[in-house]
């Protein structure tokens, strides 16, 4: 069963800890993140914690190590922004035999497995297609409840960018509006 706390360090910084067992593997996914308020954008920024002193047993079992952030900036049209989100991953290559070939294989089906890289339905919204289940995923546990956290992060950006994005509309096409 997966256990994960969320630590408010200050109004501006969360510390999320995560950690799940399966087929005798311990991951863990401890991850720190920042927001920003500057003059001309906003940014929340994020690293992977790969030690904390608190927590020594993360040296037994694989961690997960990603960086990214999220910048919104305002443009020159006041209907619109400019969004530019970055999401890095260092790869867990627990199968040393799969080889350069073996790894574009499986970046190409968890691709097509997860909808990553997909525009969005409609113009606009944030990007990301949904999870097909019909696609056989032959993964290792660790990977695999990384990859599942990472499009968790997707689909919560997503879902709060495209209702920002959706109520925006809604006040700028409404009738009462001069």
């Amino acid at each position: 069963m997966p256990r994960q706390t969320l630590e408010i360090v200050d109004a501006y910084t969360v510390y999320q800890t995560f950690k799940n067992t399966g087929n005798n593997v311990v991951v863990h996914a401890n991850v720190i993140y920042k927001y920003y308020v500057e003059m001309d954008r906003e940014v929340v920024v994020w690293r992977s914690v790969l030690e904390d002193e608190l927590m020594p047993h993360m040296k037994e079992g694989s961690v997960q190590n990603k960086w990214g952030w999220l910048v919104v900036a305002p443009t020159k049209d006041a209907t619109s922004c400019r969004l530019t989100y970055l999401h890095q991953v260092s790869p867990l290559n627990q199968n040393k035999q799969l080889g350069y070939a073996g790894l574009v294989k499986v970046k190409k089906v968890l691709k097509e497995k997860y909808g990553f890289i997909q525009p969005p339905e409609i113009p606009g919204t944030f990007p990301g297609g949904a999870v097909n289940e019909e696609v056989v995923l032959p993964i290792q546990f660790a990977s695999r409840a990384f990859v599942e956290r990472d499009k968790a992060l997707e689909w919560t950006l997503k879902r709060v960018i495209d209702n920002i994005v959706f109520d925006f509309q809604q006040i700028n096409q409404s009738p009462t509006r001069n």
